[in-house]
């Protein structure tokens, strides 16, 4: 079997490129970048209020879709970064 891994690294902004981005209330959703990531969660409605309450949003639950045995939901940060959170669906 491969090795498969990933490394994701954030970094902080230089104080003058940090202190030029507006964050807009609600966010400006940017859904037209080249990457989405992807998150595995147990309960995508138990999330909700945690993203909430740190600036971000989830989709409307209706919005949600399955798709190879996960439910699928679209969400976004503070900065409108989005992101989809997945959901195994029961066997």
């Amino acid at each position: 079997m491969p090795h498969r891994s990933l490394a994701l690294t954030a970094v902080q902004a230089p104080p003058e490129i940090a202190d030029a981005i507006v964050l807009a209330d609600p966010p400006v959703l940017r859904e037209d970048t080249p990457t989405k990531p992807s998150f595995l969660v147990d309960d995508g409605e138990r999330v909700r209020p945690v993203v909430a309450r740190r600036g971000g949003g989830l989709a409307a639950p209706e919005a949600a879709w399955s798709w190879r045995g996960h439910l699928h939901l679209d969400s976004w940060d503070p900065e409108g970064n989005v992101v989809q959170l997945r959901q195994p669906l029961a066997p």
